[in-house]
């Protein structure tokens, strides 16, 4: 076997518990280690590795060590033994006394159009999501093996940096971590101690389908690869290298050039400050911004959309970029990231009474007894409706090319001077995008429009200064806005 040397250390990706020991104590005491079994040659070594370890440490007081220990199998129903295979992981969880949860994150062929591979990988990792709790660390089986192909993969894809850089070490997964302790070592040494360990191993088909790229790179290229050029393996670890170092870069100057724009994690960006970017740093701010967001980095064609369609339109133009589950628009100068497919606000109108709570499928409303700033308390004894804009019109959401008033010009709010404006107007006013007017509920006191949920109040049904009142409140449901 090959050995490479790093400043001294050797790195020749030797397995033993001495790796993982080292690994888990870079975490605090408590953190529970939770590795991603699947059944295969490279999850039960990892698996089995940590329970060596556990066991070390605890003097071999097993589960009841000082290593917390859980296992996550994912069942992803596109296999027809699916099931048995989950099975056969609790059997071994069992006898190697480690708690073991089986998720069902059914992935179907093509799900948004990336087919089985894509589809299933985007599915297990919601389930992380949803499985990890705050400080958790979810190590999988990635191998030396995997991060080299990927390198390739990527690659041949058109990549840049953050893609060369193959798989991280480490990254932000929902409320935990997810790590690859075992990154660094040749997936035949995983194999050499699954087979060691006596216990049964998974062979998932999926892995030899030539239908998949990375089936393909595997048993056809990397081979051919290898005879050609020995040390091939090395050589792409060293790319995948430079490449995190070049994309850490990358970042860097991204987080300064978006500082005058809000800033690299920041809800809404100033476009005219990043419109003014040279054009290479600019399509390299909106990539590092998008990623802050938790949004993968989409290919140049996107990111070429959203720089000029989205970042440089008109100040009276609306654009809109999907990307997956969410859209890219901007308004007023502001561009921001908006859920793409949210609830229904409801379509017909609720009656309301004073201090009663309303829940919808995308919100809150309630009433905050206040001395300044609330509705007359007087409002109490009148009919009190709660209906959204354009109710029966098509859905509020969605990439579209303008925003009429649905309720037409009829429909007014009493302005400062006894004015009547056009709620579409009012709207434009407390500068709400025109994807969230009809989202938000509106109340009405003996038909009167008096509160657009909680930015304005009709000033006369307002309480008197310093008389109780009062006050609506509208929480959006977390992730609607």
């Amino acid at each position: 076997m090959e050995r490479r040397r790093r400043g001294g250390k050797d790195t020749t990706g030797r397995f033993g518990p001495g790796l993982i020991a080292e690994f888990a104590a870079r975490f605090p005491p408590d953190t529970r280690f939770v590795v991603a079994y699947s059944g295969g040659a490279d999850s039960l070594a990892l698996l089995h590795m940590f329970v060596r370890v556990r066991q070390d440490t605890s003097g071999g007081a097993g589960q009841d060590g000082c290593l917390r220990l859980h296992a996550l199998h994912v069942d992803h129903r596109l296999h027809l033994d699916s099931g048995r295979w989950a099975r056969r992981c609790a059997e071994v969880c069992r006898r190697l006394a480690v708690d073991l949860t089986v998720l069902d994150a059914g992935a179907r062929a093509n799900a948004g159009g990336r087919g089985d591979e894509g589809a299933a990988r985007a599915a297990r990792y919601e389930a992380f999501d949803r499985f990890l709790s705050p400080g958790d660390v979810l190590c999988t089986a990635h191998s030396e093996d995997d991060h080299v192909e990927t390198v390739l993969l990527n690659l041949l894809r058109g990549a840049g940096p953050r893609g060369l850089a193959g798989i991280p070490r480490e990254r932000r997964q929902g409320e935990g971590i997810v790590a690859r302790p075992v990154r660094d070592v040749p997936r035949a040494a995983l194999h050499a101690y699954a087979r060691e360990t006596g216990f049964p191993l998974i062979r998932d088909p999926a892995n030899e389908d030539q239908r998949f790229a990375r089936a393909v790179l595997r048993r056809e290229v990397m081979p051919v690869i290898e005879m050609r050029w020995p040390g091939a393996r090395a050589a792409l670890a060293r790319t995948a290298a430079l490449g995190r170092e070049s994309a850490e870069l990358l970042g860097a100057l991204a987080a300064i050039d978006l500082a005058p724009a809000g800033g690299v994690h920041a809800g809404t960006l100033d476009a005219v400050a990043v419109a003014a970017l040279e054009p290479m740093r600019r399509r390299n701010a909106v990539a590092a911004w998008l990623r802050a967001r938790g949004i993968a980095t989409p290919g140049v064609r996107r990111i070429e959309q959203i720089v000029h369609g989205v970042i440089g339109a008109g100040p009276e133009a609306q654009p809109c970029v999907r990307l997956g589950d969410v859209e890219v628009r901007r308004y007023r100068g502001g561009v921001r990231i908006v859920p793409w497919d949210r609830p229904a606000v409801p379509e017909t109108a609720r009656r309301w009474t004073i201090p009663e709570t309303l829940t919808f499928d995308h919100g809150r409303l309630a009433w905050a007894c206040c001395r300044d700033g609330g509705l007359d308390d007087a409002v109490r004894n009148a009919e009190i409706v709660v209906r959204f804009r354009g109710r029966g019109a098509p859905r509020a959401h969605g990439c579209s090319k303008s925003d009429k008033d649905r309720h037409g010009q009829a429909e007014g709010v009493e302005g400062p001077a006894g004015r009547v404006r056009s709620l579409r107007k009012r709207f434009q006013q407390l500068g709400i995008p025109p994807w969230e007017r009809g989202r938000i509920p509106l109340v009405y006191v003996d038909g009167v429009l008096a509160a657009i949920g909680s930015e304005w109040i009709a000033p006369r049904l307002a309480a008197a200064p310093g008389a109780p009142g009062w006050r609506v409140v509208w929480t959006p449901r977390p992730g609607d806005v």
